[in-house]
């Protein structure tokens, strides 16, 4: 029960943070309701980081035993992240040759490396590289 009802959030402000970014996409930097959107953006993505603990903490054994193919991780959080970033930010990726396996599940290891990203855009405001 804990679990659905945290997913359902979890998909919830994945939604509304998708739509704010395209919004910050076509929204002007020096418009008055800038500021006010990049709080809005800042306030989703600390929901998502308070969320996924609540999801760990109501299935524990099942995140105990994951495993997780690390580039294919990374591969597939680059696709989903590619068309929200802005044109400014480019992201670089390094995959290793051989075949790395994490002891985490693949979703988690996605929201590590998403909070990265948002860490790394709303450090560089005016652009730069990325190397994930």
């Amino acid at each position: 029960m804990v679990s659905g009802v945290t997913q359902d959030f979890i998909n919830l402000f994945s939604g509304l943070l998708g739509q704010a970014e395209l919004l910050n996409l076509k929204l002007d930097p020096a418009h008055p309701a800038s500021p006010q959107l990049q709080g809005i953006l800042k306030a989703i993505q600390r929901s998502k980081n308070i969320t996924h603990p609540l999801l760990d903490f109501s299935q524990p054994q099942a995140k105990r035993d994951e495993k997780a193919i690390v580039n294919d991780v990374i591969a597939e959080l680059k696709t989903l992240i590619a068309p929200i970033l802005v044109d400014s930010i480019e992201i670089e990726t390094e995959l290793e040759t051989e075949v790395l396996v994490a002891e985490i599940d693949g979703s988690h290891l996605q929201q590590i490396l998403m909070t990265l990203k948002s860490n790394a855009r709303d450090a560089m405001p005016l652009g730069g590289e990325k190397l994930i």
